[in-house]
């Protein structure tokens, strides 16, 4: 506002002063105001009010060391950095790619619904719940929703699955602390050898039990009528049909092989090439052995228990030579007698 330039019209002065202090009263001052020196300062109780209509834009630095509390949408465009500790009360929901290069203390849920990538090291200090979805890890699937055969979920891959940890008696150990079920086969090409009697059998559940004979195991002994028919079963010999089997099915199979298809495949040629000597597990239950014979979880007739016909078998053979000696012995006396 300008002073007061004609004193001859003074009237006319004092309606141009008010007509410029109405204008003062009436303007927005602050509208297109620009500080490029100094400071602004709001202090004691006063507030910088941005209402819906308006809006904030800071294109250099904002620096504060007090509290920042802002509710309702707070958005960031841009490269953010955060210096220092800084704690999030509530719900944050990201949107988008984020690259975290330093340390992340999470007390509370982390929700991920979208693709989480760890392109570094990262430490677990506590529990991974995964809910729905499934976690890759290179051509590995952990799915906690495939269930069956009572599992509660499923570590697959595509091929072979590694599994390795050291241990404490050799160079790799993995240690199961509860039941393991494996539903196709068990693959050892390390197996190291012994010269002890075999002593793990499978039963119809498909569980691994050790065979043990002391008589602490066993109730109710009695001893076992043994059919002397079991020493007309003959031994004959045949080709393992499950290897023949296998080499057909795998002669259908595309071409070329995979390194356990042509592993699997030399293998079971091998069998084939050769001929298996024992009894016919028929012949043994057409004897009267059924007893030393081996079943399914139907009921059919399965293999052979080897190791108890061959007992059984050598106790017959047993008795007959008693029979033998004894009748041997009556005709020695009988012989002394007549050259007496």
């Amino acid at each position: 506002m300008g002073g007061i330039d004609n004193l001859d019209d003074v009237y006319y002065e004092l309606r141009r002063m008010k007509t410029e202090i109405h204008t003062l009263g009436a303007a927005n001052p602050l509208a297109s105001s620009s500080l490029t020196h100094g400071r602004l300062r709001i202090g004691g109780d006063a507030i910088l009010l941005v209402d819906s209509s308006g809006g904030l834009v800071v294109h250099g630095s904002i620096n504060g060391d007090g509290t920042i509390t802002w509710s309702g949408v707070f958005e960031l465009t841009g490269t953010t950095r955060f210096k220092g500790d800084t704690t999030q009360i509530g719900a944050l929901h990201v949107q988008g790619p984020v690259d975290a290069t330093g340390s992340f203390d999470i007390s509370g849920a982390l929700r991920v619904l979208g693709t989480a990538e760890i392109s570094g090291a990262a430490t677990l200090k506590s529990n991974l719940t995964v809910t729905t979805g499934r976690i890759i890890v290179g051509n590995m699937v952990l799915n906690p929703a495939l269930t069956g055969s009572g599992a509660v979920g499923a570590l697959t891959a595509p091929t072979a699955l590694l599994l390795s940890a050291p241990g404490v008696f050799t160079s790799d150990q993995l240690t199961v602390a509860t039941d393991l079920f494996v539903n196709g086969q068990i693959h050892n090409l390390n197996i190291p050898s012994t010269t002890s009697a075999a002593n793990v059998y499978v039963d119809t559940l498909g569980i691994l039990r050790r065979v043990s004979s002391a008589a602490r195991f066993k109730d109710d002994v009695a001893e076992l009528a043994v059919p002397d028919a079991l020493l007309d079963v003959r031994v004959k010999d045949w080709v393992d049909k499950p290897a023949v089997d296998g080499v057909a099915e795998l002669q259908q199979a595309p071409r070329p092989f995979t390194q356990r298809q042509q592993a699997e495949f030399d293998a079971l040629t091998a069998q084939t090439a050769r001929r298996v000597p024992g009894v016919i597990a028929e012949d043994v239950a057409a004897a009267g052995g059924q007893e030393f014979l081996a079943y399914d979880g139907a009921g059919e007739i399965e293999g052979v228990a080897y190791d108890r016909l061959a007992l059984a078998r050598t106790q017959l053979l047993a008795d007959r030579l008693s029979v033998a000696l004894d009748r041997i012995d009556e005709l020695e006396r009988r012989l002394e007698e007549l050259q007496s």
